[in-house]
């Protein structure tokens, strides 16, 4: 599957009709960001790489940008964990993961804690 080589995000009419209640702004950043993903990978074989293409942001858009960000990482998400193009089922199912593992963080961190880079830290173990 090749992606265009354009400096903003592909946006076709597919696109638009995949994810229709998402906003601009969230599409366009889930279309860059699944460029960043497919970069990642050899070139693929979609029957149809603009439906592809669709599909995929289409599902990462309906995800907040830090899910997002998060799944398409080279170094943390789904290129380190398939060694081949996922389909629209493996992104999705990566989605719903880091939006559990954020939304746990979120609940850590209110509690008081806070991630050292390492481990996650009690408030009294903090050093001033």
């Amino acid at each position: 599957m090749e992606i265009a080589e354009t400096s903003s995000p592909p946006q076709t009419e597919l696109s638009r009709a995949c994810a229709p209640s998402i906003n601009q702004r969230q599409l366009d950043y889930a279309a860059t960001r699944a460029r960043l993903l497919f970069g990642c990978y050899r070139k693929g074989d979609a029957n149809d790489p603009e439906t592809y293409t669709a599909a995929i942001t289409a599902i990462m858009a309906e995800y907040e940008p830090e899910v997002i960000q998060r799944v398409t990482d080279p170094r943390t998400g789904i290129p380190r964990q398939l060694k081949f193009m996922p389909n629209p089922a493996e992104v999705a199912e990566a989605c719903d993961k880091a939006r559990v593992t954020i939304e746990a963080e979120r609940k850590v961190v209110a509690r008081g804690y806070s991630w050292n880079g390492e481990r996650w830290q009690k408030p009294s173990d903090h050093k001033g």
